[in-house]
């Protein structure tokens, strides 16, 4: 596979979990579901969050509750 599918492919995870779970959750949590779907590539999956918020599709704020930034869907980014 090539990689720009790859990048693709584990941005679409990201945002179909996100989408799934309904609430915010921790990097820790995504990166341990990509581990359960085997979704491995050359960038680590705090890229992929990066480059998902710079593009306006998920959002991060700090989580004093949980201590870690939590993670979730931007209010306009519909999911098909």
């Amino acid at each position: 596979m090539a990689e720009d599918e790859n990048r693709q492919l584990m941005e679409r995870a990201v945002i179909s979990f996100l989408a799934a779970k309904g609430c915010a959750v921790t990097t820790v949590e995504i990166i341990r579901e990509m581990d359960k779907m085997k979704l491995n590539c050359k960038d680590s999956p705090i890229h992929f969050l990066n480059r998902l918020r710079t593009k306006g599709i998920i959002k991060s704020t700090f989580s004093r509750e949980k201590k870690s930034l939590i993670w979730s869907l931007c209010d306009d980014v519909k999911v098909r």
